[in-house]
Protein backbone atom coordinates (compact mmCIF):
# COMPACT_ATOMS: atom_id res chain seq x y z
CA UNK A 1 0.00 0.00 0.00
CA UNK A 2 2.81 2.41 0.77
CA UNK A 3 4.44 2.16 -2.91
CA UNK A 4 1.73 3.82 -4.73
CA UNK A 5 2.10 6.81 -2.32
CA UNK A 6 6.31 6.67 -2.90
CA UNK A 7 6.31 6.42 -6.90
CA UNK A 8 3.63 9.45 -6.62
CA UNK A 9 6.09 11.84 -4.45
CA UNK A 10 8.91 10.41 -6.63
CA UNK A 11 7.10 11.87 -9.62
CA UNK A 12 6.29 15.32 -7.93
CA UNK A 13 9.59 15.85 -6.80
CA UNK A 14 10.87 15.45 -10.86
CA UNK A 15 8.31 17.94 -11.65
CA UNK A 16 8.53 20.07 -9.39
CA UNK A 17 12.59 20.22 -9.97
CA UNK A 18 11.77 20.53 -13.38
CA UNK A 19 9.53 23.36 -13.00
CA UNK A 20 12.40 25.34 -10.96
CA UNK A 21 15.32 24.33 -13.07
CA UNK A 22 13.55 25.67 -16.23
CA UNK A 23 12.20 28.56 -14.51
CA UNK A 24 15.13 29.64 -13.05
CA UNK A 25 16.58 29.64 -16.42
CA UNK A 26 14.36 32.43 -17.95
CA UNK A 27 14.39 34.26 -14.92
CA UNK A 28 14.79 38.27 -15.79
CA UNK A 29 17.36 38.22 -13.00
CA UNK A 30 19.73 36.36 -14.98
CA UNK A 31 19.39 39.30 -17.35
CA UNK A 32 20.45 41.88 -15.96
CA UNK A 33 24.26 41.11 -15.51
CA UNK A 34 24.11 41.06 -19.43
CA UNK A 35 24.72 44.21 -21.50
CA UNK A 36 23.94 43.65 -25.47
CA UNK A 37 27.76 42.77 -26.99
CA UNK A 38 29.25 43.70 -30.05
CA UNK A 39 28.66 42.06 -33.29
CA UNK A 40 32.29 41.06 -34.73
CA UNK A 41 30.84 40.02 -38.06
CA UNK A 42 33.08 41.29 -41.09
CA UNK A 43 29.34 41.61 -43.23
CA UNK A 44 27.37 44.27 -41.34
CA UNK A 45 28.58 47.45 -38.39
CA UNK A 46 27.33 47.85 -35.67
CA UNK A 47 27.30 51.10 -33.79
CA UNK A 48 26.99 51.66 -29.87
CA UNK A 49 23.44 51.83 -30.36
CA UNK A 50 22.62 48.03 -31.29
CA UNK A 51 21.86 49.24 -35.02
CA UNK A 52 23.36 47.25 -37.78
CA UNK A 53 23.43 48.21 -41.40
CA UNK A 54 25.06 46.66 -44.08
CA UNK A 55 28.21 47.74 -45.83
CA UNK A 56 27.45 48.50 -49.51
CA UNK A 57 31.11 47.96 -50.27
CA UNK A 58 31.82 44.65 -49.14
CA UNK A 59 28.10 43.27 -50.62
CA UNK A 60 29.20 43.54 -54.08
CA UNK A 61 32.02 40.89 -53.63
CA UNK A 62 29.96 38.89 -51.64
CA UNK A 63 28.66 34.99 -53.05
CA UNK A 64 25.03 35.43 -53.38
CA UNK A 65 24.97 38.93 -53.03
CA UNK A 66 23.66 38.08 -49.07
CA UNK A 67 23.10 40.44 -46.21
CA UNK A 68 24.33 38.64 -43.56
CA UNK A 69 23.38 39.93 -39.95
CA UNK A 70 24.78 37.76 -36.80
CA UNK A 71 22.49 38.51 -33.52
CA UNK A 72 22.97 36.75 -30.10
CA UNK A 73 20.07 36.26 -28.05
CA UNK A 74 20.36 35.87 -24.13
CA UNK A 75 17.56 35.94 -21.38
CA UNK A 76 14.92 38.87 -22.84
CA UNK A 77 17.46 40.67 -25.29
CA UNK A 78 18.97 40.58 -28.62
CA UNK A 79 22.42 41.84 -29.38
CA UNK A 80 21.16 44.10 -31.68
CA UNK A 81 18.02 46.51 -31.39
CA UNK A 82 17.72 47.55 -35.62
CA UNK A 83 19.32 46.16 -38.71
CA UNK A 84 18.64 48.24 -41.98
CA UNK A 85 18.95 46.89 -45.41
CA UNK A 86 18.39 47.52 -49.01
CA UNK A 87 14.85 46.42 -50.58
CA UNK A 88 15.42 43.68 -52.83
CA UNK A 89 17.99 42.52 -50.56
CA UNK A 90 18.54 38.74 -49.37
CA UNK A 91 19.07 38.66 -45.81
CA UNK A 92 20.73 35.87 -43.84
CA UNK A 93 19.91 36.02 -39.67
CA UNK A 94 22.39 33.52 -37.83
CA UNK A 95 20.84 33.42 -34.55
CA UNK A 96 23.40 32.42 -31.99
CA UNK A 97 21.47 31.70 -28.41
CA UNK A 98 24.13 32.63 -25.31
CA UNK A 99 21.67 31.75 -22.40
CA UNK A 100 17.92 30.83 -22.25
CA UNK A 101 15.83 29.39 -25.00
CA UNK A 102 14.84 31.42 -28.05
CA UNK A 103 13.95 32.24 -31.58
CA UNK A 104 13.96 34.72 -34.03
CA UNK A 105 10.78 35.97 -35.89
CA UNK A 106 9.65 38.28 -38.76
CA UNK A 107 5.95 38.08 -39.26
CA UNK A 108 5.71 39.65 -42.37
CA UNK A 109 8.71 37.70 -44.17
CA UNK A 110 7.38 34.52 -42.84
CA UNK A 111 11.05 34.14 -41.38
CA UNK A 112 11.28 32.24 -38.09
CA UNK A 113 14.62 30.25 -36.73
CA UNK A 114 13.60 27.00 -35.11
CA UNK A 115 13.38 27.46 -30.70
CA UNK A 116 16.87 26.86 -29.84
CA UNK A 117 18.91 26.29 -26.38
CA UNK A 118 21.86 27.92 -24.74
CA UNK A 119 24.90 27.36 -27.05
CA UNK A 120 23.09 26.55 -30.01
CA UNK A 121 22.66 28.35 -33.39
CA UNK A 122 20.13 28.45 -36.12
CA UNK A 123 19.73 30.73 -39.49
CA UNK A 124 17.03 32.12 -41.94
CA UNK A 125 17.57 33.76 -45.25
CA UNK A 126 14.46 35.47 -47.03
CA UNK A 127 14.49 38.15 -49.48
CA UNK A 128 13.57 41.98 -48.04
CA UNK A 129 11.11 42.62 -50.86
CA UNK A 130 8.96 45.05 -48.89
CA UNK A 131 10.06 48.57 -47.81
CA UNK A 132 9.23 49.47 -44.34
CA UNK A 133 9.87 48.93 -41.00
CA UNK A 134 9.28 45.58 -39.37
CA UNK A 135 9.32 44.19 -35.89
CA UNK A 136 11.29 40.76 -35.15
CA UNK A 137 11.22 39.39 -31.70
CA UNK A 138 11.75 36.19 -29.57
CA UNK A 139 7.88 34.04 -29.84
CA UNK A 140 9.13 31.65 -26.69
CA UNK A 141 6.52 32.63 -23.45
CA UNK A 142 6.40 36.21 -22.48
CA UNK A 143 9.88 37.39 -24.31
CA UNK A 144 8.62 39.74 -26.35
CA UNK A 145 6.77 41.41 -23.91
CA UNK A 146 9.56 41.67 -21.60
CA UNK A 147 11.26 43.05 -24.25
CA UNK A 148 12.72 40.84 -26.83
CA UNK A 149 12.59 42.63 -29.57
CA UNK A 150 13.83 44.93 -32.16
CA UNK A 151 13.46 46.55 -35.63
CA UNK A 152 14.45 45.50 -39.33
CA UNK A 153 13.87 48.51 -41.44
CA UNK A 154 13.88 47.48 -45.22
CA UNK A 155 14.77 51.30 -47.61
Amino acid sequence: MKKPWIIIGVVVVVIGGAWWYFASTNSPQNSAANSPQENNSNTNTQGNDGIVMGDEAEQDGKEDDVQKVEIEASNFEFSISEIRVKKGQRVRIVLKNTEGFHDFVIDEFNAATAQIQEGEEDSIEFMADKEGEFFFYCSVGQHRELGMEGKLIVE
